[in-house]
């Protein structure tokens, strides 16, 4: 990890991730070994237009079925790459914090509500927002 003033670089396989935490922004570019904090909130942010049709692609199959369908059916494709991406980012962060691989994140689809997290059972509280080509996700072990 790189530090400047409250700047700190670090990497990780996904070109165009930021976490930001304790006021502190790490960029992350290519590889990196797990740097998030155990306890406290982490907060990380993704600039979509940096995502290819490859990780795209990668994603979906990260979905479980009841998001797989909910993701058919959008008809915007800025708000159905939304989805898909804040999805991803929020398997992304919790696994990194949890020690698990994205795609065994667990979430259950619930009409007119965030997503329930199912697995792991001692995940994280956390929120996903966007806006344009930003999406957002924030995480905290404790409420």
């Amino acid at each position: 990890m790189a530090a400047t003033g409250n700047r700190a670089a670090i990497f990780l396989p996904h070109a165009c991730w930021q976490f930001v935490a304790d006021c502190a922004f790490v960029y992350r570019f290519a590889f990196m070994s797990s740097a998030l904090p155990s306890t406290g909130a982490s907060i990380w942010l993704l600039d979509s237009r940096s995502i290819d049709l490859a990780q795209l692609t990668q994603y979906e199959t990260w979905l479980r079925p009841a998001e797989t369908v909910r993701y058919a059916r959008f008809v915007r494709p800025l708000r159905r790459q939304q989805f898909l991406l804040g999805r991803a980012l929020l398997r992304a962060a919790m696994g990194e914090m949890l020690g698990v691989a994205p795609e065994f994140i667990a979430l259950e689809e619930r009409a007119g509500q965030a997503p329930l997290l199912l697995s792991p059972p001692d995940g994280a509280h956390f929120s996903i927002s966007h806006s344009g080509p930003w999406v957002a996700c924030a995480l905290s072990r404790d409420t």
